[in-house]
């Protein structure tokens, strides 16, 4: 889910804003929510190389319509197209970088929503009856 790899990522990385990324000296990067995500997956320039579409791919739930989190629709929100309910995507870049959320604030009111999980089906041990063949002769 979307929450923990953003919860992974930042935990290495210092947040930025308007910016998905940012390579300081060394290793270090500075990530936005998104970019946290795409780095403790191990693709750092996902939002580069697939663009807006290749992390709704990696993250289906990205797609999702939900309302704007109560605490900014009571301090006067003032929206993209004054609409409470956006695609997840934008509303946790509106988070990150108009409303200035921690990453780690944002994971933990993304888990507060119902957002469909992928299915997962556990692996099943399938046993198959060993049978021992027995030759016989048949006259005719």
């Amino acid at each position: 889910m979307i929450s923990d790899d953003i919860r992974e990522g930042s935990k290495t990385t210092t947040q930025c804003f308007q910016q998905y990324t940012i390579l300081m000296v060394g290793e270090h990067r500075m990530t936005c929510a998104l970019g946290a995500a795409c780095l403790a997956k191990g693709y750092p320039n996902l939002h580069r190389d697939g663009g807006a579409q290749g992390l709704r791919r990696y993250w289906p739930e990205l797609d999702e319509m939900v309302l704007w989190p109560d605490e900014v629709i009571n301090k006067g929100f003032n929206g993209y197209n004054k609409s409470r309910r956006h695609d997840l995507m934008t509303v946790i870049i509106g988070l990150n970088d108009r409303y200035r959320w921690t990453r780690e604030k944002i994971a933990d009111w993304i888990d507060t929503l119902e957002l469909p999980r992928l299915l997962e089906i556990p692996p099943r041990k399938v046993e198959i009856e060993v049978v021992d063949l027995v030759e016989e002769t048949v006259t005719v």
